[in-house]
């Protein structure tokens, strides 16, 4: 964790005062705003305009995660975060992870036993609703990180291994059902709806390559990450003035366009950070990375390794909520959701 040591202006002091730093407080905050999508744009803006050398990174909270099956029961097995996402109009946290039962061999292609979960939380971490997702295929266990809209969620169900195969569903949150939409032969572990043109972007394995589909699974590309550094996105949210729009809606173009803002970490986990890709040109507008030995958590994970998600509160400051793959004696088996907040140095 980084920490500033030099003194704050007395501006800065009376900011932190009237700040909260309380996770449930910040949500809370977020929640009050009443332009979405003017956040969503401001939050696009501080990041474009950060610089990886002179920000700061610190945690300012952490919680217990309590996540639960369908009738308050404890998970049997160890559970590891795959997706994250926040409600702005309730304020809920909706976490996808898989439950491993029986641990993959990737040396004999054995993809193991595992169960598929998504939990809806309240801002103190605590399980509302849950369920367990399934496709046709015992073998797709593994959930993939996903974009709530208008409650709405597309979730991919895929095989423990890449370049397997994977389940596409849509998932209602208001009804708490889901629908199978199709099967694509590959492993997708990141879903993120281009509503605005009726279409999934479906990032791969490590976050390789991207299919782009429409919504019954026919492919109209393939396109390799824009990433030069072998940065594999764990997770992903969309940003800018069009993503709640129908298709073909003549007043879709806005100013800056859908981007879509990923996190994660390099190949052996050395560094982590964030990016933001231009959806219609698949350029990347930003790019930022930091050393992970700096922020380790205290399960040893980098911050983005495992759901991540970023927003703008109405203090002007960058949050992301993070629920790392941190299990300790005390945390059982549900793992903790930690609050950072990213800033720009004098």
């Amino acid at each position: 964790m980084t920490t500033n040591t030099s003194a704050p202006s007395s501006s800065d002091t009376s900011d932190k005062k009237s700040s909260p730093t309380d996770l449930h407080e910040v949500i809370r905050d977020r929640v009050s705003m009443e332009d979405q999508e003017a956040s969503s744009c401001r939050l696009l803006r501080k990041l474009v305009g950060f610089s990886s050398d002179a920000i700061e990174i610190v945690q300012i909270d952490q919680m217990p995660l309590r996540l639960l099956q369908a009738g308050e029961t404890c998970c049997q097995f160890r559970l590891h975060p795959q997706g994250m996402e926040v409600d702005w109009e309730t304020g809920l946290l909706y976490i996808t992870a898989v439950e491993i039962i029986e641990p993959r061999d990737a040396a004999r292609g054995y993809c193991g036993k595992g169960r598929a979960h998504l939990f809806e939380c309240d801002i103190r971490g605590r399980t509302i609703r849950s369920v367990n997702l399934t496709s046709d295929s015992e073998e797709e266990y593994h959930p993939s990180g996903m974009v709530l809209i208008d409650g709405t969620m597309f979730i991919a169900l895929a095989q423990y291994l890449p370049e397997t195969s994977a389940t596409i569903i849509k998932f209602n949150v208001k009804d708490w059902t889901y629908e199978k939409l199709f099967r694509i032969q590959d492993h997708v572990g990141l879903v993120m709806p281009n509503l605005a043109e009726g279409e999934l972007l479906l990032g791969t394995w490590g976050s390789r390559h991207y299919y782009c589909t429409d919504m019954k699974g026919n492919i109209k590309n393939r396109r390799p990450t824009p990433c030069s550094d072998d940065m594999e996105h764990q997770d992903a949210q969309l940003i800018g003035p069009s993503i709640k729009r129908e298709p073909m809606d003549p007043g879709l173009a806005g100013p800056e366009g859908t981007m879509l803002l990923a996190t994660g970490v390099t190949a052996g986990r050395h560094r982590f950070g964030l990016e933001i890709i231009d959806v219609a040109s698949w350029k990347i507008k930003r790019s930022l990375r930091w050393p992970s030995a700096q922020h380790l958590t205290k399960g040893g994970w980098a911050p983005f390794s495992n759901p991540t998600f970023l927003w703008v509160d109405s203090h002007d400051r960058v949050h992301a909520l993070a629920a790392p793959d941190d299990h300790h004696e005390k945390m059982g088996k549900n793992g903790t959701l930690v609050l950072y907040t990213l800033s720009q140095r004098e």
